[in-house]
């Protein structure tokens, strides 16, 4: 067969099939754009419903995620565990020169022996303090003889939960807001007082001195005799639970106490 006519059912052939690739390509094109899509939609709702994101990197060694944190100003990465408590290991807590509690068994995946506690006077999550959220936030410390990263420690669920944290994947991005953001919608809602008992009688309140709880806006607005004192919300851990305290800030910078 001549080169020509060769030539020419070639380019006849790239032309009857060209269409069929094209359509081939353009479902995976679609689910891409779809995936795309969900992904800068999740991210929207998310930081609509008051939640900051902290990017994380890969572990290279762990095949896992590394979350960085600043503790007592000193930036670490530590390794992201669901499962787990977070944790410092015990060579990184003595650099640091941590304070640590008493000795006691720790048995774990990562291995057994002894475990400590410790309290750290800062935790950053890339720029957010939690411990502004929480005044205290125990830390285990151990040694990780088994660890397969090269990371400080273990960020664990201890953590998560309390900041309702949300890893997202696709993005690599760990979600959190604070826990009084997340309480808010279930406290919202004023509280009157509609009868006073003096004196043994039952009496109808004056509105214009009734005792009114407001929450809205993070705090605790207490309104009596038409004088409103916006009170700060922090919760502190009490066993398995969260005890909410109040005050008020400037109280505070007067050398006032938490309430």
């Amino acid at each position: 067969m001549p080169f020509r006519i060769r030539l020419v059912l070639l380019s006849v052939l790239c032309l009857l099939l060209a269409p069929v690739v094209l359509a081939d390509d353009k479902p995976a094109e679609k689910k891409l754009d779809e995936k795309k899509k969900a992904v800068e939609l999740r991210q929207v709702l998310l930081e609509k419903a008051g939640y900051i994101a902290v990017p994380m990197t890969n572990d290279t060694e762990g095949l896992g995620f590394l979350v960085p944190v600043e503790i007592d100003k000193r930036k670490l990465a530590l390794d992201l565990d669901t499962g787990a408590a977070t944790s410092l290991d015990l060579a990184v807590a003595k650099e640091m020169k941590l304070q640590l509690g008493p000795a006691r068994p720790h048995y774990g995946l990562a291995g057994d022996g002894v475990a400590y506690l410790a309290e750290v006077p800062n935790f950053k999550l890339g720029n957010y303090e939690l411990l502004n959220d929480l005044p205290q936030l125990p830390f285990e410390v151990f040694d990780r003889k088994a660890k397969k990263s090269s990371s400080s420690g273990i960020f664990g669920r201890n953590v998560m939960e309390p900041w309702g944290m949300v890893i997202d994947y696709p993005t690599g991005n760990l979600y959190l807001r604070s826990p009084i953001k997340a309480a808010m919608p279930k406290l919202a809602g004023v509280w009157k007082e509609k009868h006073r008992t003096e004196d043994g009688v039952e009496r109808k309140a004056d509105e214009k001195t009734a005792l009114a709880w407001e929450f809205t806006d993070e705090q605790l607005k207490v309104t009596l005799n038409g004088t409103t004192t916006g009170y700060r919300i922090m919760l502190a851990p009490d066993g398995e639970v969260y005890t909410s305290c109040f005050f008020d800030e400037n109280e505070i910078k007067k050398g006032g106490e938490v309430t």
